[in-house]
């Protein structure tokens, strides 16, 4: 026969054990929210890290006229050394620039007189240009491939 110790039986109430078991379900419930909301997460940022790769893709096609997913002038030598140069961007346009800015990091900013200028980089091809902060200037007019005076 088994033997019991009066110590470790323990006498609850139906109330407290239905209590005990809605506590039990709350926490499983919520630990099912967290897990389904982190699964939610993780799928949004993957989808986002994939909608912004296609966008970058996307914008240095429209760039760089030619690009299919390697920069123009990708070419291996005969000694099997991979030459790589920039892409020729000629648009110089609102629009191009435009997308320039959204596709480009802030490098370096300095003051020069009147002037605050930005070093930009742009993030796939890691060549860079300079822009005027003014608001009052048009995008065009503010934005340029080569150094302002006084850079160095």
């Amino acid at each position: 026969m088994n033997k019991y110790e009066i110590s470790s039986i323990v006498r609850t109430t139906e109330r407290k054990q239905q209590a005990e078991h809605g506590r039990l379900q709350e926490v499983q419930a919520e630990n099912r929210k967290k897990a389904e909301m982190t699964a939610k997460i993780k799928a949004a940022t993957e989808l986002m890290e994939r909608r912004l790769a296609e966008e970058r893709e996307k914008i240095l096609r429209q760039e760089a006229p030619g690009y299919g997913g390697e920069l123009e002038g990708d070419e291996v030598d005969d000694d099997g050394v991979e030459d790589r140069t920039e892409p020729q961007l000629e648009d110089n346009g609102e629009e191009a620039w435009q997308r320039r800015m959204k596709c480009s990091v802030i490098a370096t900013v300095r003051d020069l007189g009147n002037a605050k200028w930005e070093e930009r980089q742009l993030m796939d091809s890691k060549r860079r240009f300079y822009h005027n902060v003014d608001p009052c200037l048009i995008l065009s007019d503010a934005t340029s491939w080569d150094p302002p005076p006084d850079w160095d």
